[in-house]
């Protein structure tokens, strides 16, 4: 029986992966044949024994009565699916412009100007395409105008809509266009004045028989994952009902001495590892390397997992502060929080808008620009400031007043609503895009993690014993938050490359959780050194903008010939050990002289 459910199991893995896959990324799936049956395969291997296990931990904690509402749920997602009634996913799409040589009676030609193509919002550079026959490239713009009629095709993925922008003019002709071979619009472009004429093509809405597939093993996936998440959430509830602690009034917790979370140690090294491998692959594309549309989407989903980094730490800055002074305001609590950590953000702030400018062709004019643009780099310092000052705030008057179960869902609506707002809704108007750029400055934008890391640090054994009694459940969180997160971006539904995205905010807290469990099974070696580069955690933030712009500078100039080859890689690794051991040595040194610790940030001394 055993056998049959893992075969079962490892069947149901290859129909979610392919359903992903097929949905989430159809580009990849198509193009690249080979690497979509390993990636299958890797993942049929690999999550297997996860999703049995993930069934066994459903298993256990459902009645007949969940599982027959399950089955109801999935029969209807199913059933909505198939009939096309409300998901949607990118469509392979063939689109051909027909010349036909036909005209106006009052034209004086038959020609056709392809001047703005748009897939999903994203113009279309076609001067870049090979061109089809009897077709030419004037001033950049396909142009048909003679052997008509003339076809130029397009083929891709469209999710939503393709805009088509043609030229008018007293010598344009007729055009057609076919969507999968079926006419769909029929255009006279003849006018007496030249000007853009834009026309709106939509997919077919025909689903092919994978689709069908594709979308049952979706929707099976999302059954599983809303199934786990409601599990999830009843052993999470215990920890807010009854106003919160009394869920752990039989653990028999002993009482420890307080010292150092080397959980909170290890998270702060993973943190600022992944901050610094960000902002080293978003600094890719300027090096002049030619980055296949792959080898685009293998480093943006690399970007998207490591999101967690910049939130990760108003949790932890706020850990800190209620672990080691609980309620209690210790004197010089905002001045030793400036020397050290404010004054190295605005040395180091204009440090950096000094050698950029330098780089530039107008040194004043670019300095203006990086202050006026905050362009800082660490903006979230100002952030980190905001929850210190608000700290002082939240411990004199809020926990006194409102219970843990009413401050946790409040602050989490406040945030989500705020981040969903900027994440959705676009300016209303242009005077209004400084806000939306500049939004996440705010501390509404990140109270949430605020919030957890006070309480985190305020009931550390509680939380620990929850995760360590639970973790066979919530280890798979990050996993299946963080696939949420790629089909949401790669559908365009959240489709900025930051960590203020709104489901950051579910993903972070899983990988949060994760590392707690995890800095106490790893190998000693490895705590060892997350711990150590965890005391130059803060001079690697301050400093590691400069040495990635060293680094950028330099292959740009003197590795341009690997750019056909291995550019991109090197890049990457290169860039990573010497931002890492560099701004460690300059920390290193710096700390040498009583004045470094308040220019670069100060070693912190872990026991």
């Amino acid at each position: 029986m055993a056998k049959f459910l893992w075969i079962i199991t490892f069947f149901l893995a290859l129909l979610i992966g392919y359903s992903y896959l097929y949905i989430t990324f159809p580009q990849y799936l198509e193009t690249y044949n080979i690497k979509a049956l390993l990636s299958l395969s890797f993942f049929a291997t690999i999550f297997t024994p996860f999703i049995f296990k993930m069934f066994l931990q459903i298993k256990n904690c459902l009645t007949k009565k969940h599982l027959y509402i399950f089955i109801l749920i999935l029969s209807l997602l199913v059933a909505i699916g198939i009939n096309k009634i409300s998901l949607n996913f990118p469509k392979k799409t063939s689109i051909e412009i027909i010349a036909t040589g036909t005209q106006n009676a009052l034209s004086k030609g038959t020609e056709v100007w392809i001047k703005y193509f748009e897939i999903d919002n994203k113009e279309i550079a076609l001067k870049n395409f090979e061109l089809p026959p009897n077709w030419e490239l004037i001033r950049e713009t396909p142009v048909s105008y003679k052997m008509q009629p003339s076809i130029y095709r397009w083929d891709g993925y469209i999710k939503n809509f393709a805009s088509i922008g043609f030229t008018s003019h007293p010598y344009s002709g007729n055009v057609e266009i076919a969507v999968n071979g079926v006419i769909q619009k029929k255009i006279d472009l003849y006018s007496n004045n030249e000007h853009l004429q834009f026309t709106r093509i939509e997919p077919s809405k025909y689903y092919s028989f994978k689709s069908k597939i594709a979308i049952s093993g979706f929707c099976l996936f999302a059954c599983i994952i809303l199934l786990y998440l409601y599990v999830v959430f009843q052993h999470t509830y215990k920890l807010l009902k009854n106003k919160g602690l009394r869920y752990f009034e039989q653990a028999n917790l002993p009482n420890q001495p307080k010292q150092g979370v080397q959980e909170i140690y290890i998270l702060r090294a993973v943190s600022c590892l992944s901050i610094v491998i960000i902002h080293i692959l978003s600094s890719v594309y300027t090096i002049g390397a030619d980055i296949s549309p792959f080898k685009e989407m293998t480093l943006q989903t690399l970007q998207i997992i490591l999101m967690f980094g910049t939130p990760a730490f108003t949790f932890m800055s706020e850990f800190i502060t209620s672990y080691t002074y609980k309620n209690n305001i210790p004197k010089h609590f905002l001045k030793k929080r400036f020397l050290f950590i404010f004054t190295p953000y605005i040395v180091t702030s204009i440090l950096y808008g000094v050698i950029i400018s330098l780089f530039s062709e107008s040194f004043i004019g670019r300095f203006i620009t990086y202050l006026g643009n905050f362009e800082f780099i660490s903006f979230f310092i100002l952030v980190i400031f905001q929850f210190y000052i608000f700290h002082i705030f939240f411990v004199k008057y809020i926990i006194k007043r409102y219970s843990t179960k009413s401050i946790i869902i409040s602050t989490f609506s406040i945030n989500f609503l705020y981040l969903l707002n900027f994440n959705l809704i676009n300016p209303p108007e242009p005077n209004a895009s400084f806000i939306w750029k500049h939004y996440d400055l705010l501390l509404l934008a990140w109270i949430f993690y605020f919030v957890l890391g006070y309480y985190g640090g305020i009931y550390y054994k509680e939380v620990k014993y929850f995760i360590n009694k639970n973790i066979n459940l919530i280890i798979f969180c990050p996993v299946l938050t963080a696939l949420t997160m790629l089909f949401f971006h790669w559908n365009n539904t959240i489709s900025i490359l930051s960590s203020k995205r709104i489901d950051i905010l579910f993903y972070t807290i899983t990988v949060i959780i994760v590392l707690f469990y995890l800095a106490d099974v790893i190998n000693q070696r490895l705590k060892k050194v997350l711990i150590w580069i965890s005391s130059y955690s803060i001079g690697i933030y301050f400093l590691q903008p400069f040495f990635i712009f060293i680094s950028n500078v330099t292959t740009k100039y003197y590795f341009s010939t690997l750019r056909n080859t291995f550019l991109v890689e090197f890049y990457i690794l290169s860039t990573f050990v010497f931002t890492i051991s560099g701004s460690i040595f300059v920390l290193w040194v710096a700390n040498k002289w009583k004045i470094g610790k308040y220019m670069f940030g100060k070693i912190n001394k872990i026991k």
